[in-house]
């Protein structure tokens, strides 16, 4: 069954296995998705907004590729031979992906909580942070995927870019909150 096609229950009941499958990292990525779909409930004219929608829809397909990738990895280790670095690689790429996506979603949510509606803030608020912690939370699974093969990836860069967005959105929201 694919990751996108469970339920709450099912989904958080599988979260709680000791062989998890989803592990952090689809969950991670779900956790993403919601947030940039959260924020809209702030849009006032109810207009479509493409970006955010591609950002979910390709998040929504990185659950299942971190899932796959993650899996394909896994069998790989139990062979019991060398890992060949493209698993690796593999593995890492939906969280990298995670990261990139989380920044534009950052960057784009800037006009709706400008100018979105007052009442639904605390939803621009929960996705504002969201996205941060997504970013924060992918961090260990890049490394856990990338050290092996000694890829090289600026973790501190993108946490610091990320940071930098989210305080920019924060203000945004204490401004409109005075």
């Amino acid at each position: 069954m694919k990751i996108i096609d469970m339920d709450l229950g099912k989904l958080l009941d599988q979260a709680k296995k000791p062989t998890a499958n989803p592990g952090g990292g689809a969950l991670v990525i779900t956790i993403a998705a919601m947030a940039v779909n959260i924020v809209r409930m702030m849009d006032r004219r109810n207009v479509s907004h493409e970006t955010l929608d591609n950002i979910s829809d390709r998040l929504v397909d990185l659950i299942q590729e971190d899932v796959d990738y993650a899996n394909a990895l896994v069998k790989e280790y139990k062979k019991g031979k060398i890992v060949d670095d493209e698993y690796f690689l593999k593995a890492a790429r939906p969280q990298m992906e995670l990261v990139e996506l989380s920044i534009k979603a950052l960057d784009y949510i800037e006009s709706i909580l400008e100018n979105g509606k007052l009442d639904a803030i605390s939803d621009g608020i929960i996705a504002n942070n969201l996205l941060l912690e997504v970013v924060r939370d992918a961090m260990p699974t890049i490394r856990v995927n990338l050290d092996p093969i000694s890829k090289s990836y600026d973790y501190d860069e993108k946490i610091d870019y990320v940071k930098k967005l989210h305080n920019r959105n924060q203000q945004i929201i204490e401004r409109r909150l005075k």
